[in-house]
């Protein structure tokens, strides 16, 4: 399985962070590792064109990246990303129409989900589960805004359903959870905040802190590998590095020092942003 937690951070003007584990295994109760590097937070590029002058679609009217993360089956999570970072930069608005809002994008996302989730689970039931979360600055309404896409049984049969929180209708210690232990790290969280006098930088980072540690610690089997991080600057939602202090201090990614041996590409090397 695996634990993402995402929230808005005041101390950022309310924009959205998420934090993950990179653990990804196979089974139930007794886990068995596969990989300890697994991608699960990605950034989506969005890109929205309109008609110019000559009525081609030559004039972009949004160009951003939106924030994907998933939880569960990582065939399905990696499939959702791979057909959204195909469509997501590739959207035209025709005369008189808008660029997709957070929920839009959301309800295309939950759409794909499903198909996926349905076509595994014929195959390989208990491996079909996922959920995941849509991120991001939200042109249409100038919010940041999370959508939930998760599993729905309440009808009786399964289908997909989607829940949208904003920074304007959120309190401060408003946190996503998606995936393992969602109720113990919800109350870790709440008992470092809760430990914590004044709303400072560590308050509002709690969620990241306390996920380390379990992370680091290796607390549950089913939660592990190195923490993966992602935010909004302004309105694009990006990958961050992470700033680690242990026989040397380097910035790491998925366990990659691209600081180090994972820091070049030909002539070029990784210029990612990072953080403690």
């Amino acid at each position: 399985m695996t634990s993402i937690v995402s929230w808005f951070n005041a101390e950022n003007n309310g924009s959205v962070w998420v934090v993950g584990d990179s653990l990804i295994t196979r089974g139930s109760g007794d886990y068995t590792t596969l990989i300890d590097s697994g991608a699960k937070i990605f950034a989506v590029p969005l890109i929205c064109k309109a008609p110019d002058e000559s009525n081609f679609f030559g004039r972009t009217v949004l160009d951003t990246k939106i924030g994907l993360a998933y939880a569960g089956s990582s065939l399905v999570g990696l499939n959702i990303y791979a057909v959204l970072s195909t469509i997501f930069p590739n959207l035209v608005a025709i005369e008189g129409s808008r660029p997709p809002s957070i929920e839009d994008l959301g309800s295309y996302a939950k759409m794909i989900s499903k198909s996926y989730i349905q076509s595994l689970a014929q195959i390989t039931p208990d491996s079909a589960p996922c959920e995941l979360s849509i991120m991001g600055f939200c042109s249409s309404t100038g919010l940041y805004k999370i959508c939930h896409i998760y599993p729905d049984f309440s009808s009786g049969s399964f289908d997909m359903s989607m829940t949208t929180y904003s920074n304007e209708d959120s309190k401060d210690d408003f946190v996503l959870l998606l995936g393992d232990r969602k109720s113990e790290i919800e109350s870790l969280i709440k008992s470092k905040r809760d430990s914590i006098t004044e709303k400072d930088i560590t308050w509002y980072r709690a969620p990241q802190h306390v996920l380390n540690q379990l992370v680091s610690n290796n607390t549950y089997g089913s939660i592990g590998g190195y923490l993966q991080q992602g935010l909004c600057f302004g309105r694009d939602f990006t990958i961050t590095s992470r700033l680690i202090s242990n026989n040397g201090t380097f910035l790491s990614h998925l366990g990659f020092d691209v600081t180090g041996d994972a820091s070049r590409v030909g002539s070029c090397i990784v210029g990612m942003p990072g953080m403690i």
